[in-house]
């Protein structure tokens, strides 16, 4: 089970299950049968990562796939610049938690229905991607959802934004794993 942040509910202190965007898994499954591991999310890093293209959103509407499958830090820094017709994004949840060691906690963003939210953690910790940064699309009702895990070893603060390429501002999460 995991938490959303600011609602008080228990907390999962168990890891988090493989999933099948775990690169980790799947790169020890083709060691060990000696095959080709399936596709993973491609990581840029961001501190080599060149600006990135303006978000196309008829490319994204026609292979929403090709967009969220790059795990791209940097997109969490990039939301649509402001103007009097881009709302903000927006916190469904509330921005702020606490959650055990090997814990999780689910992270809400508003934006519009099937666009894309980047979330990216500064500290320690991964997302269902496997990596500190995972691209989701947001459902029918314009929710993004992204849930973080501490990874062992981790305690204190862990930073964390999102921010939408169709909507202006950024979201600042923290999440703090506390020491027991």
């Amino acid at each position: 089970m995991s938490s959303e942040l600011g609602q008080g509910v228990p907390v999962s202190t168990a890891p988090a299950p493989a999933t099948p965007l775990d690169h980790r898994v799947r790169a020890a499954a083709a060691l060990a049968n000696r095959t080709l591991p399936t596709p993973t999310p491609q990581l840029i890093h961001a501190r080599k990562q060149t600006p990135a293209p303006a978000f196309d959103r008829d490319a994204y509407l026609a292979d929403p796939a090709a967009y969220l499958d790059v795990a791209s830090p940097g997109r969490a820094q990039s939301p649509a610049q402001p103007a009097a017709d881009v709302p903000m994004i927006t916190a469904v949840s509330g921005t702020a938690g606490t959650i055990p060691p090997l814990g999780s906690a689910v992270l809400k963003a508003q934006t519009e229905p099937g666009m894309p939210v980047t979330f990216t953690s500064w500290g320690l910790g991964s997302f269902d991607s496997g990596f500190p940064t995972i691209t989701v699309a947001a459902d029918e009702a314009g929710i993004a959802c992204a849930r973080f895990t501490a990874s062992a070893g981790t305690v204190g603060q862990c930073p964390i934004i999102a921010a939408s390429p169709v909507r202006g501002g950024t979201l600042r999460f923290l999440v703090t794993v506390s020491d027991r």
